[in-house]
């Protein structure tokens, strides 16, 4: 509803007037002007946005204004705003006058609108956005909260909870990879034949060209594991490895620590297979334990541990136990095993795949029972390894 100016006209006596909770849209600037008699005006919880409400009696004891949904303009809400200043202990609930641009209604909902007097930290900001660089009112900023002050809050608060989650989600992911990231990196290079956060090295580069992709140390206890697990699966997959392995490479009567040396410094990898047969046979020999320091003690990451079984921790030489510490081991039965064991051999260069390939079709018309058989018949068709001669 709207006062248009004349309801009231003929009742100069009139003290007291409520008109609370009347759902009154407009009032005209005029509609109390004839009530020369007026002490009490309710104007609260009506849908009144523009009225001049500077203009009313100072004869007013008592008025009220609250829950309406005042105008957020600039120079309308610096006069309400002085107004309420000066007029505070005549406006019973100056504190809850509250502006508002998009709402018909305030009634007591506590999160809408602009309190006149409680935000008076912010600058008053023309509603019309092409306004920004035009003068303030009055020559200076008021400390008036408007109505684009706070729509510029509420549209970026969506903005602000995506930028939040981003930024959790992106620490979580940096978390994941931090502590996953060799699983990652395995994971990549089984699928994808890519070696992530990896950079070739000059000594990697210098590696291509030895004989050997990997020499395999192990106990003589242990040959059948390697020679019909271990070595097959590596020579016969994808990709086909170059190995040095004791049956088939090191001459018969040659002195174990020069031979070991050479076989070391012949291969980009040392597969070093520990079991307790290891540490009880071949480690307790002087020249076989004298010849593996040197792998041990490098710092390029060349040697590869292949835990085969228990393997007691009493009876581990310091070295190794130091490298078990300080390194990543392999675990034989680890459901990942094969995939991270390619992961920790070198990758083999394509020429190579191609020349292995094309000896094992030949290899497979013939059969070949006998180690030193195999041998003589890889170097007649150059084959992969390549005895080591003293």
């Amino acid at each position: 509803s709207e006062l248009k100016g004349y309801e009231f006209e003929g009742l100069e006596s009139l003290r007291e007037l409520y008109l609370h909770h009347n759902h009154i849209t407009s009032v005209h600037n005029a509609t109390f002007n004839s009530l020369i008699e007026l002490r009490v005006l309710r104007l609260d919880h009506n849908k009144i946005v523009h009225y001049a409400v500077w203009q009313l009696s100072s004869m007013l004891t008592q008025i009220t204004l609250s829950a309406n949904p005042w105008s957020c303009d600039c120079d309308y809400t610096e006069r309400f705003r002085e107004y309420l200043h000066y007029t505070g202990h005549f406006v019973t609930d100056s504190m809850q006058v509250r502006c508002s641009s998009n709402s018909s209604s305030l009634d007591d909902d506590q999160d809408v609108g602009f309190y006149l007097l409680r935000d008076n930290t912010t600058t008053c900001v023309p509603y019309n956005v092409s306004n920004f660089i035009e003068p303030p009112v009055n020559g200076s900023y008021t400390s008036t909260t408007t109505i684009i002050q706070r729509q510029d809050l509420q549209d970026y608060i969506p903005f602000l909870i995506i930028t939040l989650l981003t930024f959790f989600l992106v620490i979580v992911l940096t978390l994941i990879v931090f502590f996953y990231r060799q699983e990652m990196r395995v994971w990549f290079h089984s699928r994808f034949g890519v070696r992530l956060f990896y950079r070739t090295s000059d000594i990697e580069m210098d590696d291509r060209d030895k004989l050997f992709d990997a020499f395999i140390s192990y106990s003589s206890k242990d040959e059948a594991f390697v020679a019909e697990e271990l070595a097959p699966i590596l020579e016969n997959g994808d990709p086909p490895y170059k190995l040095c392995l004791h049956y088939r490479e090191f001459p018969v009567g040659g002195f174990i620590a020069d031979t070991i040396v050479q076989a070391v410094e012949s291969s980009r990898r040392t597969i070093m297979v520990l079991s307790e047969n290891f540490i009880k046979s071949e480690w307790c020999r002087f020249e076989f334990k004298s010849a593996h320091h040197q792998v041990l003690r490098d710092r390029r990451r060349r040697l590869i541990v292949i835990l085969l079984g228990e393997v007691p921790q009493k009876d581990l030489d310091p070295d190794i136990r130091l490298y078990l510490k300080t390194n990543t081991y392999l675990q034989w039965g680890d459901k990942l095993f094969w995939e991270k064991l390619k992961f920790a051999l070198p990758d083999v260069p394509n020429n190579q795949r191609a020349r292995v390939n094309n000896h094992h079709h030949h290899h497979n018309n013939h059969n070949h029972n006998h180690a030193v058989h195999r041998h003589n018949n890889r170097n007649h068709n150059n084959a992969r390894s390549v005895a080591i001669h003293i």
